[in-house]
């Protein structure tokens, strides 16, 4: 694995769990801006904690659409409570 692969999971990582530090202090706008980061550098919880942010409109607009994207990323790489959601989008037919 690159050198520069195993820093950007770190720093993924890093972004996710400041993210939850924001969401449990009721600081939901930056803690979906940590999200967006941890998401864009590849970390599926970052990636799962960013769909809940869009479907429930926390620190960012309200999008079903984005939701399901990003649940759709991190399932397809492995995160089992997206792989879980995604089999609901699937049972409610609500897939875009």
């Amino acid at each position: 694995m690159r050198k520069e692969n195993v820093q950007n999971n770190g720093l993924a990582e890093e972004q996710t769990l400041l993210g939850h530090q924001h969401m449990k202090a009721g600081e939901v706008k930056e803690a979906a801006e940590c999200y967006q980061r941890a998401a864009t550098l590849g970390c599926t919880e970052g990636q799962y904690a960013l769909a809940e942010c869009y479907e429930q409109g926390l620190g960012v607009k309200k999008d079903v659409s984005q939701a399901f994207r990003w649940t759709a990323i991190a399932a397809n790489r492995g995160h089992p409570k997206a792989c879980a959601c995604m089999g609901k989008y699937h049972e409610e037919g609500s897939e875009e």
